[in-house]
Protein backbone atom coordinates (compact mmCIF):
# COMPACT_ATOMS: atom_id res chain seq x y z
CA UNK A 1 0.00 0.00 0.00
CA UNK A 2 1.27 3.34 -1.44
CA UNK A 3 0.35 6.33 0.92
CA UNK A 4 0.03 9.28 -1.14
CA UNK A 5 2.23 11.23 1.72
CA UNK A 6 5.10 9.02 1.14
CA UNK A 7 5.06 8.86 -2.55
CA UNK A 8 8.59 10.67 -4.32
CA UNK A 9 7.30 13.33 -6.08
CA UNK A 10 9.51 14.73 -8.86
CA UNK A 11 9.38 18.98 -8.74
CA UNK A 12 8.16 20.63 -11.65
CA UNK A 13 10.30 23.27 -13.33
CA UNK A 14 9.03 26.66 -13.13
CA UNK A 15 8.80 26.98 -17.04
CA UNK A 16 7.03 23.83 -17.74
CA UNK A 17 4.36 25.30 -14.59
CA UNK A 18 4.22 28.38 -16.37
CA UNK A 19 3.42 26.49 -19.81
CA UNK A 20 0.68 23.97 -18.61
CA UNK A 21 -1.22 27.13 -16.78
CA UNK A 22 -1.18 29.21 -19.70
CA UNK A 23 -2.18 26.53 -22.53
CA UNK A 24 -5.00 24.60 -19.96
CA UNK A 25 -3.28 21.48 -19.95
CA UNK A 26 0.09 20.61 -21.48
CA UNK A 27 -0.01 16.50 -21.42
CA UNK A 28 2.80 15.38 -22.24
CA UNK A 29 3.80 11.75 -22.97
CA UNK A 30 0.41 10.76 -24.09
CA UNK A 31 -0.57 11.29 -27.61
CA UNK A 32 -1.36 9.18 -30.45
CA UNK A 33 0.44 9.54 -33.28
CA UNK A 34 -0.07 8.64 -36.93
CA UNK A 35 0.20 4.65 -36.54
CA UNK A 36 -2.95 4.78 -33.93
CA UNK A 37 -0.33 3.67 -31.24
CA UNK A 38 -0.55 5.91 -27.44
CA UNK A 39 2.79 7.21 -26.90
CA UNK A 40 4.22 7.32 -23.22
CA UNK A 41 7.10 8.88 -24.12
CA UNK A 42 7.99 13.00 -23.84
CA UNK A 43 8.03 13.41 -27.65
CA UNK A 44 4.13 14.62 -27.69
CA UNK A 45 2.63 17.40 -25.95
CA UNK A 46 -1.16 17.28 -26.72
CA UNK A 47 -3.88 19.86 -25.42
CA UNK A 48 -6.91 18.08 -24.13
CA UNK A 49 -10.20 20.01 -26.15
CA UNK A 50 -11.36 23.15 -23.88
CA UNK A 51 -14.91 21.39 -23.66
CA UNK A 52 -13.17 18.43 -21.57
CA UNK A 53 -12.03 21.41 -18.74
CA UNK A 54 -15.70 22.34 -18.57
CA UNK A 55 -17.77 18.81 -17.72
CA UNK A 56 -19.54 19.48 -14.67
CA UNK A 57 -18.84 16.81 -11.45
CA UNK A 58 -22.33 14.67 -11.41
CA UNK A 59 -21.91 11.89 -8.90
CA UNK A 60 -24.59 9.74 -11.00
CA UNK A 61 -23.37 9.90 -13.75
CA UNK A 62 -21.07 6.81 -13.88
CA UNK A 63 -19.40 4.34 -16.36
CA UNK A 64 -21.35 2.56 -18.50
CA UNK A 65 -23.56 5.34 -19.15
CA UNK A 66 -24.98 6.49 -22.20
CA UNK A 67 -25.20 10.06 -22.23
CA UNK A 68 -22.91 13.48 -23.38
CA UNK A 69 -19.97 13.49 -21.35
CA UNK A 70 -20.45 17.42 -21.56
CA UNK A 71 -23.43 17.06 -19.44
CA UNK A 72 -21.45 15.37 -16.26
CA UNK A 73 -19.53 12.24 -14.84
CA UNK A 74 -18.33 11.37 -12.00
CA UNK A 75 -14.36 11.05 -11.70
CA UNK A 76 -14.21 7.55 -13.23
CA UNK A 77 -16.40 8.51 -16.28
CA UNK A 78 -14.33 11.16 -16.65
CA UNK A 79 -10.97 9.33 -16.37
CA UNK A 80 -11.95 7.10 -18.67
CA UNK A 81 -12.97 9.73 -21.59
CA UNK A 82 -9.60 10.99 -20.38
CA UNK A 83 -7.51 8.07 -21.43
CA UNK A 84 -10.19 7.52 -24.78
CA UNK A 85 -8.93 10.54 -26.00
CA UNK A 86 -5.27 9.33 -26.32
CA UNK A 87 -6.71 6.03 -27.63
CA UNK A 88 -6.23 4.09 -24.06
CA UNK A 89 -9.73 2.43 -23.27
CA UNK A 90 -10.88 0.91 -20.16
CA UNK A 91 -14.40 -1.46 -19.56
CA UNK A 92 -16.93 0.77 -17.79
CA UNK A 93 -16.19 -0.40 -14.08
CA UNK A 94 -16.39 1.47 -10.58
CA UNK A 95 -13.04 1.96 -8.77
CA UNK A 96 -13.50 -1.47 -6.76
CA UNK A 97 -13.90 -3.09 -10.04
CA UNK A 98 -11.09 -1.48 -11.65
CA UNK A 99 -8.61 -2.48 -9.26
CA UNK A 100 -9.63 -5.85 -9.31
CA UNK A 101 -9.59 -5.66 -13.42
CA UNK A 102 -6.81 -7.83 -14.69
CA UNK A 103 -7.14 -6.20 -18.15
CA UNK A 104 -4.98 -3.22 -16.41
CA UNK A 105 -1.93 -3.83 -14.60
CA UNK A 106 -0.70 -2.20 -10.98
CA UNK A 107 2.51 -0.44 -11.14
CA UNK A 108 4.41 1.18 -8.30
CA UNK A 109 5.59 4.02 -10.30
CA UNK A 110 2.97 6.08 -12.47
CA UNK A 111 3.41 6.96 -16.02
CA UNK A 112 1.86 9.51 -17.93
CA UNK A 113 -1.72 8.18 -18.49
CA UNK A 114 -1.89 5.94 -15.73
CA UNK A 115 -5.26 6.07 -13.10
CA UNK A 116 -4.54 6.77 -9.64
CA UNK A 117 -6.60 5.30 -6.59
CA UNK A 118 -7.47 7.52 -3.85
CA UNK A 119 -9.42 7.32 -0.78
CA UNK A 120 -9.46 7.74 3.25
CA UNK A 121 -8.58 3.95 3.33
CA UNK A 122 -6.17 1.32 1.73
CA UNK A 123 -9.86 0.22 0.10
CA UNK A 124 -10.52 0.59 -3.26
CA UNK A 125 -14.56 0.62 -3.00
CA UNK A 126 -15.40 4.41 -3.53
CA UNK A 127 -12.12 5.63 -4.35
CA UNK A 128 -11.66 8.42 -6.31
CA UNK A 129 -9.80 8.24 -9.71
CA UNK A 130 -7.32 10.64 -11.42
CA UNK A 131 -5.15 10.50 -14.52
CA UNK A 132 -1.23 10.98 -13.74
CA UNK A 133 -0.11 13.65 -16.31
CA UNK A 134 3.59 13.60 -15.22
CA UNK A 135 5.41 16.02 -12.74
CA UNK A 136 3.61 15.32 -9.89
CA UNK A 137 0.33 16.36 -11.53
CA UNK A 138 -2.95 14.27 -11.20
CA UNK A 139 -5.91 15.32 -13.26
CA UNK A 140 -9.29 14.83 -12.59
CA UNK A 141 -12.83 15.61 -12.30
CA UNK A 142 -13.10 17.18 -8.32
CA UNK A 143 -15.97 17.78 -6.22
CA UNK A 144 -15.12 20.26 -4.48
CA UNK A 145 -14.07 22.09 -7.67
CA UNK A 146 -17.31 21.04 -9.67
CA UNK A 147 -15.37 20.21 -12.60
CA UNK A 148 -11.23 19.10 -14.00
CA UNK A 149 -8.59 20.39 -12.47
CA UNK A 150 -5.27 19.55 -11.56
CA UNK A 151 -3.37 18.65 -8.33
CA UNK A 152 -0.45 17.64 -6.99
CA UNK A 153 0.15 14.53 -4.74
CA UNK A 154 0.13 16.68 -1.78
CA UNK A 155 -3.41 18.22 -2.30
CA UNK A 156 -4.45 14.96 -2.21
CA UNK A 157 -2.56 13.74 0.91
CA UNK A 158 -4.01 16.52 2.27
CA UNK A 159 -7.46 15.92 2.24
CA UNK A 160 -8.63 13.36 4.99
CA UNK A 161 -11.20 11.87 1.73
CA UNK A 162 -7.64 11.18 -0.46
CA UNK A 163 -5.00 10.79 2.05
CA UNK A 164 -4.52 7.19 0.91
CA UNK A 165 -2.95 6.25 -2.53
CA UNK A 166 -4.81 3.19 -2.72
CA UNK A 167 -2.47 2.25 -6.03
CA UNK A 168 -2.00 2.85 -9.82
CA UNK A 169 -3.07 1.46 -12.36
CA UNK A 170 -1.94 0.99 -16.21
CA UNK A 171 -4.29 0.67 -18.92
CA UNK A 172 -2.34 -1.19 -21.81
CA UNK A 173 -3.08 -0.11 -25.51
CA UNK A 174 -5.57 -2.50 -26.74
Amino acid sequence: MISARLTPIPRVRARDRRESESSGLAVDHGSVGHSGQVSRTTQGITLLPQWMWNVPFVITRIPGMVSDLREGANCQRFAYAVLAHFGLHVAPTRSSELWADTATIRVSHPEPLDLLLFNKTADAWGAHVGVWIGDDQVLHLCSEVGKPAVWRMADFASRARYRELVGIKRVLAR
